[in-house]
C-alpha cells in the first residue's frame, strides 16, 4: 500500500521531518483490515514549495535522503516488517519504470516554471490588453505583482493559487496519476495562515479530483481515492520586520478567511466530495519568536510539538477503515491530556503515548549506544556472532549515514522542540550515562540483579543473549539489518521490564 503525501510550504516540510523521525523509530499505523501494523507500507512524499533553497526545505530533503539510504541498505533483498526504518519512503521518480518520465529523482516538486520570475512575469502581464491589466491591478497589489516567486508566496495565497494551478500540467502530476492504485491513499499537509500552503491545498485537491476527465491511467482512482489532509492553524510566532511582507498580525484573519472558503468548497456537505478526513491542529501557546526571513535563505523554524503531533495525522488516516470514509468529511482535532508548558510522555493522551513513547525510547537508546558503547563492544559478545562486526563497520557508508548524519539530526530535532515555549521534554538530553533516568516523567523499575541502575552493559548483555538466536542466520552483507533487528528486540525486552509505565 502506498500513501502519497503532498507537503506544501514550510510547515509541510517540517511536519514531514517529524514523520521521518517517527518512521525511523518504528512507529507504524494499524491496518484496519488485520488489526496489526501494516506489514508493507510505502510513503511517497512530494514537497511543494517554490522556495526550494529555503533552510526548512533543505533540512527535510537531507533527512529524507539519509532515511532512504539507510532503508535501502537495511532492506536490500529482504524486508523487515517492523522495527527501525521499517517503513519505505520513496520518491515519485524511483517508482517509475526505467526509461519512463523525465523527472529528477527528488523529494521536491520541480517548480522551474516560477524560478527567478516575478509574479507579473509569470502571468505575462505585459502581454495582456489594457482591460486585463486593470483587472490584475484590482486583484493584486503592486507589491504582489513584483513578488519574486522563487522565495515562495510570502503570505499571499492569491498568488499561490494562480501559480500552483500549473500542478496539473507537471511531470509529477502525470507520474502520480499513473501510479496511484486501488488500495492507495492521498494526504495533504499544509498551513492555513500563510501563502503557499493555504493556496496550494485546495487548488491541488481540485486538480486531483477533476483528473477523472483526463487520460491518466489512474484517473478513476483519483476521483475516488481516500484523501485526507492536515490543516495547521497558527502555532508559531515570528519577529516583526518592516521589510518583510509576512506579519503575525495577519495570521488569524487569513485563518478565518481560509476556513470559510474551505467550508464552502472542499469540506462542504452539499458539494461533491473532495476530502474524506481533515485534521485541524494549532496551538495558542505560540513558539519562541522565529527570525522573519522571507528572502533567499528563508525560514528555519525550530521543531515544534504541533509538527510532531501533526505527523501522526497521516498515520491515523491510514488506520481509518475504508468503510468510514467516502461519505461526509470527517473532522479531527487533538488535545493534550493536560495543558502544560512542558510536555512529556505523560502529558500525552494514553493512545498517543502508546503509539510513540516506546519506539522513540528505542531510537534514543540506539543513538546513545552507538555513540557511547558500540566501539567498546567490538571483539566481544554479539559482535563475534555471525555475521561478525569489526572495527571496519564503523567506517561503512551505512554506519556513517546513520550515526553521523541521521541521528545528529534526530538530536537537533529533540533539542529544538525542548527549546520552544511549549517545551517537549521526553528525555533528559544531558543524561548520557544513567539510563534509568533517561525519561523525564517515567522512572525505571528496579532490576532483579542491577537494582535501580540501567547501564550500557545491561543493553550489551541483552544484545548478547538475543544475538545468539540469530547467529549465522544473516549473511555478512546483512550485518546492518541484523544489528538493528537484534537491538530492537533487546531494548524492547528491557523497556517492558524496566519501563512498564511507558504505555499506561
Amino acid at each position: 500500500m502506498r500513501l502519497f503525501i503532498f507537503a506544501i510550504g514550510g510547515s509541510g516540510s517540517r511536519v514531514l521531518k517529524s514523520l521521518a523521525m517517527l518512521c525511523a523509530a518504528g512507529v507504524k499505523p494499524v491496518d484496519p483490515a488485520t488489526g496489526k501494523p501494516y506489514a508493507e507500507l510505502e510513503i511517497v512524499p512530494l514537497i511543494v514549495d517554490p522556495h526550494q533553497a529555503g533552510r526548512d526545505v533543505k533540512r527535510t530533503v537531507e533527512l529524507l535522503e539519509a532515511y532512504r539510504k539507510i532503508y535501502d541498505t537495511l532492506h536490500a533483498g529482504v524486508r523487515e516488517p517492523s522495527g527501525f526504518f521499517s517503513t519505505k519512503i520513496s520518491t515519485l521518480a524511483s517508482l517509475m519504470p526505467a526509461g519512463q518520465g523525465g523527472m529528477r529523482d527528488s523529494f521536491l516538486y520541480n517548480m522551474t516554471a516560477v524560478e527567478r520570475l516575478r509574479f507579473r512575469e509569470f502571468i505575462e502581464y505585459n502581454d495582456l490588453d489594457e482591460s486585463n491589466q486593470a483587472l490584475m491591478q484590482m486583484l493584486f497589489s503592486d507589491a504582489q505583482l513584483h513578488t519574486s516567486m522563487h522565495i515562495g508566496f510570502v503570505g499571499s495565497p492569491n498568488i499561490g493559487a494562480v501559480a500552483l494551478n500549473r500542478f496539473k500540467d507537471s511531470e509529477e502530476f502525470r507520474a502520480f496519476g499513473n501510479l496511484l492504485g486501488a488500495d492507495d491513499r492521498i494526504f495533504f499537509i499544509s498551513s492555513i495562515f500563510g501563502g503557499t500552503g493555504a493556496a496550494g491545498f485546495p487548488i491541488m485537491v481540485k486538480n486531483i479530483r477533476a483528473a477523472a476527465d483526463s487520460t491518466l491511467a489512474s484517473r478513476g482512482y483519483m476521483r475516488t481515492a481516500p484523501l485526507g489532509a492536515l490543516t495547521l492553524l497558527p502555532y508559531f510566532n515570528i519577529e516583526h520586520s518592516k521589510s518583510s511582507p509576512i506579519n503575525k498580525a495577519d495570521f488569524l484573519l487569513k485563518t478565518r478567511s481560509a476556513l470559510h472558503y474551505y467550508s464552502k468548497s472542499i469540506t462542504a456537505h452539499d458539494a461533491p466530495r473532495q476530502v474524506d478526513a481533515i485534521y485541524y491542529l494549532g496551538d495558542r501557546v505560540t513558539s519562541s519568536p522565529y527570525v522573519n526571513d522571507p528572502g533567499e535563505g528563508g525560514q528555519q523554524n525550530a521543531a515544534h510539538l504541533v509538527e510532531l503531533i501533526g505527523a501522526l495525522s497521516p498515520l491515523h488516516f491510514l488506520s481509518t477503515p475504508a468503510r468510514d470514509l467516502g461519505r461526509e468529511t470527517l473532522a479531527f482535532e487533538f488535545g493534550l491530556e493536560k495543558d502544560s508548558s512542558t510536555v512529556d510522555f505523560m502529558t500525552l493522551d494514553p493512545r498517543t503515548r502508546a503509539a510513540i513513547a516506546a519506539p522513540l525510547l528505542k531510537l534514543h537508546l540506539l543513538s546513545l549506544f552507538l555513540d557511547h558503547k558500540l566501539k567498546d563492544c567490538i571483539g566481544r559478545g554479539f559482535t563475534k556472532d555471525s555475521p561478525t562486526l569489526g572495527t571496519e563497520f564503523l567506517s561503512t557508508d551505512f554506519y556513517l549515514t546513520l550515526s553521523h548524519n541521521f541521528l545528529p539530526k534526530y538530536w537537533d530535532w529533540l533539542e529544538e522542540m525542548d527549546g520552544n515555549h511549549r517545551h517537549v521534554s521526553f528525555f533528559d538530553l544531558e543524561n548520557t550515562g544513567h539510563l534509568e533516568n533517561i525519561l523525564t516523567s517515567i522512572p525505571a523499575k528496579k532490576g532483579f540483579l542491577s537494582g535501580s541502575r540501567l547501564s550500557y552493559d545491561d543493553i550489551f548483555s541483552r544484545l548478547n543473549a538475543v544475538s545468539k538466536k540469530f547467529n549465522g542466520k544473516y549473511p555478512q552483507s546483512k550485518l546492518p539489518a541484523k544489528l538493528l533487528h537484534t537491538f530492537n528486540l533487546a531494548v524492547t525486552q528491557i523497556i517492558e521490564e524496566r519501563f512498564p509505565g511507558i504505555n499506561d
